[in-house]
């Protein structure tokens, strides 16, 4: 089945904010009992939107919950951690937790997050120092496990984003070599070749930047290798490596809190405050392509939208605590 429209989330939001207000009557029950029949789309939408906002303020609380449990050893959290992926896979595939829920919400961040040995909240952005002198900048809702022993320099990327600006290696291995940086996603293993990167994990695929040196990609199929040079980015997923295209010099500022747009579709900069947005923002297909210029603060994602709406001819709303519509002024 084709995924909802913003046409249909918008009206699936507007009978959910009906619903909840306490002031519906059976003739508004009647009407959204009709719509929800209506077709399969509507249904899929009722259901996302449903299933987001009964967990919306819940996994606050588990996220608390979960950050605050210290006690156990890191190898126990790791275990952990995966017993419940794969539990909660199972209960997303069969229809117990919503698809859209699972891929969209918190449920699978918070998961992802558990046991970590560095877990972002979202909006968070943190900087870290690593055992070897290097600096990682974990993006928002960001997860990664960290593997130093005397052969290799291992990141895990669990959830998220990474910038990485490497060092040279305090205590090489046995040969005097530098051990290897490695960065590990579901998708394949990036090796630093002396440089500063960032890397984004998606569902189906993960993007490299290059801005310093170099880094070699190695899908998880193990198809040959390419090196991505500074000043280009790949996108690769299990299979294989995109071409290489050239990088956008102001990604990188994500790990400032800040958004650059230089002409950029709005889409862009809409996609990248998702990421540091508890809820959901829809934007109308008819705009989503608005170029747009200036710098927007990615930590402070109401006042980025109120500074679009200042600048472009759209309209923000917001129905629902964590439902965010942008529309045509």
């Amino acid at each position: 089945m084709t995924p909802p429209s913003h046409q249909v989330l918008e009206q699936a939001a507007h009978w959910y904010t009906l619903l909840e207000s306490g002031s519906v009557t059976e003739a508004d029950r009647q009407h959204w009992q009709d719509w929800l029949n209506a077709s399969e789309q509507h249904q899929a939408a009722w259901g996302y939107a449903q299933r987001v906002g009964q967990q919306f303020s819940a996994l606050q609380g588990a996220s608390a919950r979960l950050a605050a449990d210290t006690h156990h050893a890191v190898h126990t959290r790791h275990q952990r951690r995966r017993q419940l992926l794969g539990g909660m896979l199972i209960l997303a595939g069969s229809g117990a937790i919503g698809s859209a829920a699972w891929q969209y919400g918190s449920v699978r961040n918070t998961l992802l997050a558990w046991g970590a040995d560095h877990s972002n909240a979202t909006g968070e952005i943190r900087r870290i120092i690593l055992a070897d002198g290097s600096e990682l900048w974990l993006g928002s809702a960001s997860a990664i496990d960290l593997d130093f022993d005397p052969v290799q320099r291992r990141i895990e990327l669990l959830h998220g984003e990474v910038l990485i600006q490497t060092a040279q290696d305090p205590a090489p291995g046995r040969d005097s070599a530098d051990r290897p940086f490695i960065v590990q996603t579901t998708h394949g293993v990036l090796q630093a070749l002396g440089t500063r990167f960032s890397v984004q994990l998606g569902d189906a695929r993960s993007l490299l930047a290059v801005y310093e040196g170099a880094v070699r990609i190695t899908p998880c199929s193990d198809t040959a290798s390419v090196i991505v040079p500074a000043g280009e980015q790949a996108f690769f997923d299990t299979q294989g490596i995109a071409p290489p295209q050239p990088a956008d010099p102001n990604r990188e500022a994500w790990a400032r809190n800040i958004f650059i747009a230089e002409r950029t579709p709005l889409h862009e900069l809409i996609a990248a405050l998702r990421r540091y947005h508890a809820g959901h923002i829809g934007l109308d297909p008819d705009i989503a392509d608005l170029p747009v210029l200036g710098s927007y603060p990615l930590s402070d994602t109401e006042q980025a939208l109120r500074m679009l709406e200042r600048v472009l001819p759209i309209r923000v709303r917001q129905p629902l605590p964590w439902w965010v519509s942008i529309g045509p002024r």
